[in-house]
């Protein structure tokens, strides 16, 4: 018995003190919004591709507890670093390749209209980032 818990205690610490870089290799989930969160597809094609081919490899900083808003036409993107302690950087062509995965999974590209979605991605530390599409009068908080 004793065993056990020692176990679990090591466990819980290690969980507790993993370092950002560890979030890594964690599964990144996604889902898709309903209908209140509407954004053009063709909007979200054209922002996929722009992050694609106009300086991909420039990054932001994500401070700790911020984040940073991408309005482009009728659809904004919101990259969120909640961690409390750790800052991090997302280059244009990671934030495509989320927002691709979000197309990919939430929109049917022969409509007009796409339910957008959120998609947990990772920053050039390691740490897990919140991505997520909104309409272009909406905040990113909404």
């Amino acid at each position: 018995m004793h065993l056990l818990s020692t176990t679990i205690f090591i466990s819980i610490l290690a969980l507790l003190f993993a370092s950002p870089a560890a979030a890594l290799g964690r599964h990144k989930s996604l889902f898709c919004y309903r209908q209140s969160a509407e954004v053009p597809t063709e909007d979200m094609q054209a922002l996929i591709t722009n992050f694609e081919t106009v300086d991909p490899d420039q990054s932001i900083g994500l401070a700790a507890m911020s984040y940073f808003a991408w309005p482009f036409r009728g659809m904004k993107l919101c990259v969120f670093n909640r961690f409390n302690l750790h800052n991090t950087h997302l280059s244009r062509k990671e934030a495509g390749k989320a927002l691709q995965t979000i197309f990919d999974n939430c929109c049917d590209k022969d409509e007009p209209w796409c339910v957008g979605g959120y998609q947990q991605w990772h920053g050039d530390s390691g740490l897990y980032i919140d991505v997520r599409t909104t309409r272009i009068g909406l905040n990113c908080e909404d």
